[in-house]
């Protein structure tokens, strides 16, 4: 079976699940901690690049259902 490619919410739920990690340990293991640092940091530049995607589109759907509104005027 083929990876499937993880989506936006799945994304998300793996970064607030490694933030737990942080807030919930009482003794922090330096290694563990660096590495679930960086995933985290990689997923959040993956949420924003596709956050900022979604946000382009919905611009670019806006824009032209505003153009076809003025022609219909």
């Amino acid at each position: 079976m083929p990876n499937k490619k993880p989506t936006l919410q799945e994304k998300i739920n793996k970064l607030e699940k490694l933030s737990n990690f942080f807030t919930n340990q009482d003794d922090l293991d330096l290694d563990e901690a660096v590495k679930k640092y960086e995933e985290a940091s990689k997923l959040a530049v993956e949420i924003k690049k596709e956050l900022t995607s979604i946000e382009l589109k919905i611009k670019e759907i806006k824009a032209t259902y505003e153009e076809t509104e003025d022609s219909d005027f």
